[in-house]
C-alpha cells in the first residue's frame, strides 16, 4: 500500500479505533491526505493502487471516500454564514 500512495505524495493522519461521542460510527478508520482532490484520484486510478485493490475489497469490510480538505482560513462561523446565504437564495427569502 505505502508503494501505491508515495508517488503521489499521500500520507497517513490517523489508524485505529474511534471514540462516537455523537452519531453512530461503528468502525475505525483510516485518514490520508492528498495534496488535492485530483492528486488523490489520480492515485486511487493509478495502475499500482488498482492492482492491489482486489485485496482489500476481498479481505476487508469497508468504505473509501474522498472529500476537499478546507482552506486555511476554513471557520465554522464562515461556513455558517455560506449556508445560510445559500438558503436564502434558495428559496428566495429576503434580508
Amino acid at each position: 500500500m505505502e508503494r501505491t500512495v508515495k508517488p503521489y505524495g499521500g500520507k497517513w493522519l490517523a489508524q485505529g479505533d474511534v471514540r462516537v461521542p455523537e452519531g453512530a460510527w461503528t468502525r475505525s478508520v483510516v485518514l490520508m491526505e492528498f495534496a488535492s482532490m485530483a492528486v488523490a484520484q489520480n492515485w486511487y486510478n493509478s495502475p499500482e493502487y488498482q492492482r492491489i485493490l482486489p485485496l482489500r475489497v476481498k479481505n476487508a469490510i469497508s468504505d473509501l471516500i474522498l472529500v476537499d480538505g478546507v482552506s486555511a482560513d476554513f471557520t465554522v462561523a464562515g461556513f455558517a454564514r455560506q449556508v445560510r446565504a445559500a438558503i436564502k437564495v434558495a428559496t428566495g427569502a429576503k434580508g
